[in-house]
């Protein structure tokens, strides 16, 4: 835009001494009167008889710039003749010049027409006209600049930070509509790549965390399936009904891996549409959820030698529930008490309050810093009571976003003795 200005002004500048010179330069040439002057003296002089008749016969061309002549017998000329010969009306339009006629009494006026003051009217008024248009011509410049480059250069950054990934909202902005139009086009077109590059972020994050928790419960029955064949190794069961109850756990284990991994091949192949994890929720009565508790539990202490203390259900209740999901949460949950207990004891027990069923599994050892309790459910996140223990910070995440998919809730609380677990199931309507 500096270079744009200085050219302008430059330009203006060169013109406007180009105009002067022109017009002085035909001022200049207006000097040839001189030449007129000498023609028509030359042949006055040459015919004085006839000198008035040749005044008179004068053409415009003759003349040129020469506005009048006349002559006066000097010596027989009245006094007022001469007066009038010899007057000069205007000096600022007329110049005279004076001229004898060798070897007589005639005298020639030569009348000049002089612009002196015209000249410089022509000037102000020729360089006032030349600097209008030039200022007009700056400020197109300047409102075409401000108005429509600008914003255009800043536009054209807009391509570029799509391509690169950068989204961010247009400042730019027009007085024309067509051009309001436009950005209001390429803006729409910003949201919508934004919303789809969060769409997809939030796909891949919970194609992530479907991935990782299905890996995760897959761990959980591989971790049984191992120390029961472990044990049948080693000879620990001698009854044939404790090796055939063994083999049983061994196969219900490889069935629920079976279930997990067509899960995992199936969200492989599909969108995720929820934040929630998959759950098929339907109306469950306590007594099998307790059952299935029992079973879990009995199956992770059967080796270890806890103490287990469970209460029976007063009222056999109706709820909102997916067992096999709920399965997976008990499992992580006893799974961490026994991870991270003092393998002494684990109790259960039951309470309603208003439309929900509450189910809590204790267990004695180590509590939770309370700076950390409210951050256990979180992803990939470790309390500093880990130790050396295996494990990548998931379980208890999948276990919230479960509960959260069947409509209930998790939450876990600090005891005397220990760490208690709380699970919130819905009451069937």
């Amino acid at each position: 835009m500096k270079k744009v200005l200085l050219t302008t002004t430059v330009l203006w500048i060169i013109t406007i001494v180009i105009v002067i010179g022109v017009l002085f330069k035909a001022d200049v040439d207006k000097n040839t009167y001189k030449i007129k002057i000498n023609r028509i003296h030359s042949r006055l002089s040459s015919d004085m008889d006839s000198n008035e008749n040749i005044i008179k016969n004068l053409s415009r061309e003759d003349l040129g710039i020469i506005s009048s002549v006349k002559i006066i017998d000097y010596k027989n000329a009245s006094k007022t003749k001469e007066e009038n010969f010899f007057k000069i009306n205007d000096l600022n339009k007329n110049t005279s010049v004076y001229l004898p006629i060798e070897r007589s009494n005639y005298l020639v006026k030569y009348s000049i027409k002089t612009y002196s003051g015209r000249k410089i009217k022509e000037i102000v008024l020729i360089c006032g006209i030349i600097t209008i248009l030039f200022l007009t011509f700056l400020g197109f410049i300047i409102y075409t600049y401000k108005y429509i480059i600008k914003p255009m250069k800043k536009l054209s950054l807009v391509p570029k930070r799509l391509a690169t990934g950068y989204i961010d909202k247009l400042t730019v902005s027009y007085k024309h509509q067509y051009f309001n139009d436009f950005i209001w086009g390429l803006d729409m077109l910003r949201e919508k790549l934004q919303d789809e590059r969060n769409r997809n972020y939030e796909l891949e994050k919970q194609r992530k965390t479907l991935v990782a928790s299905l890996s995760h419960d897959i761990k959980t029955p591989l971790s049984s399936i191992k120390n029961y064949t472990i044990a049948l190794s080693e000879d620990v069961y001698e009854k044939p009904s404790e090796q055939k109850k063994a083999l049983n756990i061994i196969l219900d284990k490889t069935e629920v891996i079976e279930k997990l991994t067509k899960e995992l091949l199936e969200s492989s192949i599909q969108d995720i549409n929820t934040n929630a994890l998959k759950v098929n929720k339907k109306e469950v009565y306590m007594s099998d959820i307790h059952k299935r508790l029992n079973q879990i539990i009995y199956q992770k202490i059967d080796l270890l030698h806890m103490e287990y203390q469970s209460c029976e259900l007063k009222k056999d209740l109706l709820v909102v529930a997916d067992l096999d999901a709920l399965s997976q949460v008990f499992d992580n949950i006893v799974e961490n008490a026994i991870k991270y207990g003092d393998l002494n004891r684990i109790k259960v027990s039951y309470h309603k309050e208003e439309y929900c069923q509450f189910i809590s599994i204790e267990n004695t050892g180590q509590s939770i810093a309370e700076t950390e309790i409210k951050h256990i459910f979180s992803s990939y996140y470790r309390g500093s009571n880990i130790k050396d223990q295996p494990g990548y910070g998931l379980g208890l995440y999948i276990c919230k976003k479960t509960m959260q998919a069947l409509e209930g809730d998790i939450y876990a609380q600090n005891t005397e003795t220990g760490v208690r677990f709380v699970i919130v199931v819905k009451l069937a309507s």
